[in-house]
C-alpha cells in the first residue's frame, strides 16, 4: 500500500508496481518509511508492505529550490559498445526541471508549500517495423490480403488463401462447418461499413496512415510505444496550527502524464 501524508494512493507490488495515476514532484517528497512487518493496526487491510510518504510543509522563512537535468547525444559519452563497433550514440532525450517555494502566510500560524516538476522525455531510437492498417483497411476492404484459389467448401464454392469470414453465418452442411466469406458490394474480403460497431466507427479515424506500402510491417516503431513522453505534477500544500497538539493541514495535487 502506497500512502502520501497518510492517505492511500493504492495498492501495488512494490518490485514491479507505480504511481501512474498520481505522482507527485520529488521535491515535493521531505520524507518517506517503509514497513514490511509490524506495522499498527490502522494497516491492517495490508498484508504486504506499506511505503508512507510525507510531503514538505512551509517554515516562518521563504524558501525556494529550483533543478534542471538534461540528457542528450550531445554530451553524453558514446558508451563501451559504441566505442568497440561503431554505431551511432543512443537517441535518448529528455529534460527534466521543476522547483519549489514554501514559506508563512501568518507567521507561526499558516503556511504553504508549492512544487513543480516536469519531464519531457524523447527516445527515437528505432526498434523494427509495425502494422498499422492502411485506409483501404479502415474502411472494411480487406481485398488486398486475398490470394489464390485453395480449394472449396462443403457448398462447393471456392475456398481463397486469406479469405475472411462472417463468424454469425456458422453453420454444418453434410458435416461440415461452412461460414459465409464477407463481401459488400460484389467484392470479396470488403466488410460493409454498416456492421461496424459504435466504438470501431469511433477509434478507426484515430488511426494515422502508415508510412510505408503494404498490408503488414509498414510502419516503423521507434522506443517501443512511447517515443515522446511529457509529465507535468503540481503540488500545493497548506498546514495550519490550531495548538501546540492540533494541526490541520491540506493538499492539493495535479498529475498529467502523456
Amino acid at each position: 500500500e502506497i500512502l502520501i501524508d497518510g492517505v492511500t494512493i493504492g495498492r501495488y507490488d512494490m518490485s514491479g508496481g507505480g504511481m501512474s495515476e498520481y505522482s507527485p514532484g520529488t521535491d515535493s517528497i521531505g520524507e518517506f518509511k517503509v514497513q514490511m512487518t509490524n506495522y499498527s493496526a490502522e494497516y491492517g487491510g495490508t498484508s504486504s508492505a506499506i511505503v508512507n510518504f510525507s510531503l514538505k510543509s512551509g517554515t516562518n522563512q521563504f524558501h525556494g529550490t529550483g533543478f534542471e537535468y538534461n540528457k542528450n547525444p550531445v554530451f553524453n559519452a558514446a558508451g563501451l559498445l559504441v566505442n568497440a563497433f561503431g554505431g551511432p550514440k543512443q537517441n535518448d532525450k529528455e529534460n527534466n526541471f521543476g522547483g519549489t517555494l514554501g514559506g508563512p502566510i501568518r507567521k507561526d500560524k499558516t503556511f504553504f508549500f508549492a512544487s513543480y516538476e516536469g519531464d519531457r522525455f524523447t527516445s527515437f531510437a528505432y526498434s523494427g517495423l509495425t502494422t498499422i492498417p492502411t485506409p483501404a483497411m479502415r474502411t472494411g476492404d480487406f481485398s488486398s490480403f486475398l490470394g489464390e484459389q485453395v480449394g472449396t467448401d462443403a457448398l462447393d464454392r471456392p475456398v481463397y488463401q486469406n479469405e475472411i469470414y462472417d463468424p454469425t453465418t456458422t453453420r454444418t452442411v453434410g458435416g461440415q462447418v461452412v461460414r459465409d466469406p464477407f463481401a459488400y458490394q460484389g467484392r470479396l474480403n470488403v466488410i460493409d461499413p454498416a456492421e461496424f460497431s459504435t466504438a470501431t466507427s469511433v477509434l478507426l479515424p484515430m488511426f494515422a496512415d502508415p508510412l510505408f506500402a503494404g498490408n503488414k510491417r509498414n510502419t516503423p516503431e521507434f522506443s517501443g510505444s512511447t517515443p515522446v513522453l511529457r509529465r507535468d505534477a503540481v503540488n500545493i500544500k497548506m498546514d495550519h496550527i490550531i495548538n501546540s497538539k492540533q494541526k490541520l493541514s491540506g493538499m492539493f495535487g495535479y498529475y498529467r502524464r502523456f
